[in-house]
């Protein structure tokens, strides 16, 4: 039998971050988030013009002609779908961000995935530079899009950000200096042979939108795929045992994998 592993990842990186976060007993349905974002994009291009990161990696406001961030930093486009009701019905918005971040220093390892935990240090501030959140000697957290399975998890540009960056792990050596290392385990949640990494069935990249039976089990955490009252992992998924199901078992050869297949 296959037992649960964890991908673990050491990151080692600068990551800033501007979110807000409404509470779940208090939806707003009929708030602009268009108009926020266009708002709150201005004030975050604003605040990267005007600051920059000194050689400490502590950032200031610029006062001689240093670089600004904004010349630094690379972006990418993160689409948010949040159902406040949880009913996929009412309240469901979809609105495109711009996540901005900045890689001082490249891991030597690969990028963390969606269903990976990280171990990093972080300091969060509002654009006041009044610090909310920080910790300096590194924790661990799942990157997981899913409060909802797993608890409230980080913010939602935080996980995003971490997926940019390369992985390693540290080791002090004997001048103070710092070596990285990388530690790589494969995670299955449901201990179903197949790394939660390729249950993301539609390939979207989110794992929260996969249930393909239908039972409001998320297939990365369903021990029986497509309902049919077998085991995933009875379904042979995964023949040559490496996590990945692109092997996987098609019976009656219709394209659909046994395991993902109720008639099979």
């Amino acid at each position: 039998m296959k037992t649960v592993t964890y991908k673990l990842f050491f990151v080692l990186a600068i990551l800033l971050v501007f979110a807000a976060k409404c509470k779940k007993e208090q939806p707003i349905i009929t708030f602009d988030y268009v108009a926020q974002e266009e708002k709150d994009r201005a004030a975050l291009e604003e605040y990267l013009t005007t600051h920059y990161l000194d050689a400490e990696n502590n950032i200031q406001e610029i006062s001689d002609g240093e670089t600004p961030l904004m010349d630094q930093v690379l972006t990418k486009t993160v689409s948010i779908t949040k159902d406040y009701y949880n009913d996929e019905i009412d309240g469901e918005v979809t609105i495109d961000y711009t996540l901005y971040y900045l890689i001082t220093e490249e891991g030597v390892g690969i990028n963390p995935k969606h269903t990976d935990s990280v171990n990093f240090s972080f300091k969060g501030m509002t654009l006041d530079n009044e610090v909310f959140g920080e910790e300096n000697y590194g924790m661990w957290a799942g990157i997981l899009d899913s409060g909802d399975v797993f608890g409230e998890g980080l913010i939602i540009g935080m996980n995003r950000g971490l997926l940019e960056f390369k992985s390693g792990t540290w080791t002090t050596n004997l001048d103070g200096s710092i070596s990285l290392n990388l530690v790589k385990q494969e995670t299955d949640w449901d201990h179903d042979g197949i790394d939660s990494m390729y249950e993301d069935v539609d390939g979207n990249g989110i794992l929260t939108d996969d249930d393909t039976d239908g039972d409001n089990i998320l297939n990365f955490a369903d021990s029986d795929d497509d309902g049919d009252g077998k085991l995933t992992k009875d379904e042979h998924p995964d023949p040559n045992g490496d996590g990945n199901p692109e092997d996987a078992q098609d019976s009656d050869g219709d394209g659909t994998p046994d395991y993902l297949d109720a008639d099979s």
